[in-house]
């Protein structure tokens, strides 16, 4: 590049840091220090746009009346620098098919002509400026700029486009940062159209017919990442009536939309409807409208008409989202002349019927939840009852001619919360299921009635009430009926009406209930947890202690005719099971032929002491070719119930199952404690799980006899004894030091009642290891191994008593 122009000086594009060509304007102490503005992405140039001595023109040669043409040079030199194609207000009418050829191709401009396609554009590496309005280009797929890294100026404005595919800008391929799409005839745009990862300078959507935003693919954005960082998309003048929905667009948190837009929006002269739909996003933006308005925008509301022309920035800065409702229908279940509507800022549904001198409670509200009932000035005397109490979070009654309240109906209000305004009502009684509700809760203004010892309630009820400092519009005042006059209840002497202060049966049969259903709820948890329970007190990660007393170290059990799963076992598993001198009994591998099948399940199962169950989606299918399986599973289970202490039951999920599709049993409980070793295993480690829950083999594992007493004889295995040495023992030193399944300590020896002779005749090792010697006195208390001797003890001994 040669020398860089007067006022500016050159800049790399920290996100295109292949490009040596930009240049950009700065103040005197800019160009001095050489400091790179942040504002230079969008006022960069390249070094040719400024000189004209950096670049030279080709040209533009037609072949046919119909507008195809050829790109030409003036001469014949090799053209090594930059290279602008300038063609206007002609009528070309597709891009000419030797544009490859001029990879040096930096700026094209062919406005004005009859261009309908754009296509084989992309070849060109090198192009920094594509400018091709007032065309009649109709679509722009999502491959046609894709490798276009140096591409920065795209003004595509003027044209008849109608469609736009999703990520057609959002490659990481392309280094685009001013776009213009306006004056187009768009409906629709896809939002990721809109959210763009790489930095730009501005996305110019104005005067297109884009009523909303969409989410075609749909794709979820990382809340942990910035895209735009400073630019802004414009939506001036367009048919958008409602503000997006970010949620559907991709954003799950609408808390961190500041965070993922480093950019804003311009939407003046969009007509937006200001009601519940913009709510949930407005009352995030007070803290980040600064991001999504500018200053310098001033976004306002078309309809409804009592917020027509009014900023909605400043309508939310004001606090006066309450404005913004969506009305509801008669159609949806609106009474009569009501006036319903959703008010999202308190979470609410407004059902109001103020002042129709309505004599009931409506039949029907809103399918909503949350609903505030006005029925303030109206003509009510009876409260009844009404199916959506439930969903009745206040009740206004104000100003009616109600008398008294059924108990019923109180029960129903207090156990739906509802919170209740009576003020203004010729009550004359409360019911007394009023006293466990929160006395803020219950407006009943002032109420005269006859004192006695069923009221003395209110009493206390009030004064908490005072104490408690409820809003000051909503009073309660009570006053008791007597000879003198008026008098207020909290200064009632009720202990002039003698009344019993005895037990309270009423309160204690309540705490009764309640207590039975803490205890029915706990059974019945234990009860649908039961397994969960069982395997969670056994330990199930931790390998079994034994002394070698099972012929097979594993049981394997697999869904018949599952083949991947047979396959797997067959060629990975076993072979790592024996490597480890494991001894596993694997049925499709292992089975006698010419035996009963169901018998040899059952011995097997037997003599094993741990069971792998591989678990695939089949596995508890009922069917004909389950039954072999099912039956395994009956014996493995019943077996490890009775000797959980020594046995182990090890589950595979294979099939990466979750604990919803079982019904509550023994899979289901291993599933939900975390018990299963996952196939899919992350460290791939599953082989090594697999060990470390069957512990030792039996054929590893040294057959002892328990620590004898140093007072005892000790000989030295691998000795032998003959007739002549007739070793003295006591039978019962014998039967305690010693498992031999043919001692009868009823065996009496002809020297004495209570000796008999112990002739070691032989003795056989048949471990892989047989000459391996330990210290003496050597004490392995994970196996509970003892050595007085030196050596492993033998696997058996042939004794003569």
């Amino acid at each position: 590049m040669s020398d860089i122009p007067n006022g500016y000086f050159k800049w790399k594009d920290p996100t295109q840091n292949h490009r040596t060509d930009l240049v950009c304007p700065c103040t005197n102490l800019q160009c001095e220090d050489q400091v790179v503005n942040k504002k230079c992405q969008c006022q960069a140039k390249p070094v040719w746009e400024i000189s004209n001595d950096e670049s030279e023109n080709v040209y533009l040669e037609y072949r046919s009346r119909r507008g195809i043409a050829l790109i030409v040079s003036p001469d014949s030199q090799p053209l090594t620098k930059p290279l602008i194609l300038e063609h206007k207000d002609e009528f070309l009418s597709q891009i000419p098919e030797n544009i490859c050829s001029y990879e040096n191709l930096v700026k094209v401009d062919f406005s004005g002509n009859r261009l309908t396609k754009l296509e084989h554009i992309n070849c060109l590496s090198r192009l920094d400026t594509l400018i091709l309005q007032k065309n009649h280009i109709n679509t722009i797929h999502n491959d046609t700029f894709l490798g276009m890294s140096y591409l920065r100026v795209l003004d595509l404005s003027m044209n008849r486009i109608t469609h736009l595919d999703p990520q057609t800008l959002s490659d990481s391929s392309i280094g685009m940062y001013l776009v213009n799409f306006s004056h187009n005839q768009l409906t629709q745009l896809d939002i990721t159209n809109v959210v763009i990862r790489k930095p730009f300078c501005k996305i110019d959507y104005d005067n297109n017919q884009i009523v909303d935003l969409t989410n075609l693919l749909p794709i979820q954005f990382d809340a942990e990442i910035t895209f735009g960082n400073g630019g802004f998309v414009s939506f001036q003048s367009n048919a958008i009536t409602e503000f997006p929905d970010f949620t559907k667009l991709g954003i799950a948190d609408l808390t961190r939309l500041g965070k993922i837009f480093g950019f804003g929006f311009d939407f003046r002269g969009c007509k937006f409807t200001c009601d519940c739909v913009m709510v949930p996003f407005l009352e995030l933006s007070r803290d980040v409208i600064k991001k999504i308005w500018r200053d310098y925008f001033d976004v306002k509301c078309f309809t409804p008409p009592e917020l027509a022309n009014q900023s909605i920035a400043l309508l939310t800065k004001e606090g006066q989202l309450d404005q913004f409702i969506c009305n509801i229908s008669k159609s949806e279940n609106c009474p009569g002349d009501c006036h319903c509507y959703k008010q999202p800022s308190h979470d609410r549904t407004v059902v109001n019927c103020t002042n129709l001198n309505m004599t009931q409670l409506p039949l029907k509200l809103p399918a909503d939840t949350n609903i505030t009932l006005i029925m303030t000035g109206n003509q009510v005397t009876q409260l009844e009852n009404r199916s959506y109490f439930d969903r009745v979070s206040v009740l206004e009654l104000s100003d009616n001619k109600i008398k008294n309240i059924p108990e019923s109906i109180a029960k129903e209000l207090v156990i739906n919360d509802v919170e209740l305004d009576l003020y203004g009502n010729q009550l004359t009684s409360i019911p007394s299921v009023f006293k466990i509700t929160d006395p803020c809760d219950l407006n009943i203004g002032m109420m005269n009635q006859t004192c006695d010892c069923d009221v003395q309630w209110e009493k206390e009820w009030l004064v908490s009430r005072h104490s408690q400092a409820c809003d000051k519009n909503r009073s309660t005042s009570i006053y008791c009926i007597t000879p003198s006059g008026y008098v207020p209840i909290a200064q009632f002497n009720f202990q002039d009406l003698d009344c019993l202060t005895g037990f309270d049966f009423k309160n204690l049969s309540i705490g009764i209930a309640i207590l039975l259903l803490l205890l029915t709820a706990v059974l019945l948890s234990c009860h649908y947890f039961r397994y969960e329970i069982f395997l969670f007190t056994k330990r199930l990660k931790v390998e079994r202690k034994h002394r070698g007393q099972f012929k097979h170290d594993v049981y394997i059990s697999v869904r018949e005719n599952h083949q991947p799963a047979i396959s797997w076992i067959q060629h990975t598993l076993l072979p790592s099971l024996k490597a480890q001198n494991y001894n596993p009994y694997f049925g499709p591998v292992d089975e006698t032929f010419g035996t009963v099948k169901e018998e040899e399940i059952i011995s097997k199962i037997k003599e094993s002491r741990n069971y792998l169950v591989v678990l695939s989606s089949d596995y508890t299918d009922e069917d004909d070719d389950s039954i072999w399986t099912n039956l395994e599973w009956k014996h493995i289970w019943n077996s490890f119930k009775e000797e959980s202490r020594v046995r182990n039951i090890i589950i595979i999920n294979y099939d990466q199952l979750r604990a919803t599709v079982f019904p509550i049993g023994p899979f289901k409980a291993y599933l939900r404690l975390g018990l299963a070793i996952d196939f899919a295993n992350r460290k791939h480690k599953i082989l090594e799980e697999i060990r470390e829950r069957l512990g030792l083999p039996n054929h590893n594992l040294p057959k002892f006899i328990p620590p004898i007493s140093q007072t005892n004889t000790v000989y030295t295995v691998g000795e032998q004894y003959d007739a002549s040495s007739k070793p003295v023992f006591t039978s019962q030193w014998l039967i305690k030091s010693t498992y031999s399944t043919v001692i009868d300590p009823d065996l009496k020896s002809n020297q004495d009642d209570n000796d008999c002779n112990l002739y070691i005749v032989s003795e056989e090792i048949t471990h892989a290891e047989p000459s391996v010697k330990y210290d003496r006195n050597f004490v392995d208390v994970e196996s509970g191994f003892y050595s007085l001797s030196n050596h492993r003890a033998p696997t058996l001994i042939h004794i003569s008593i």
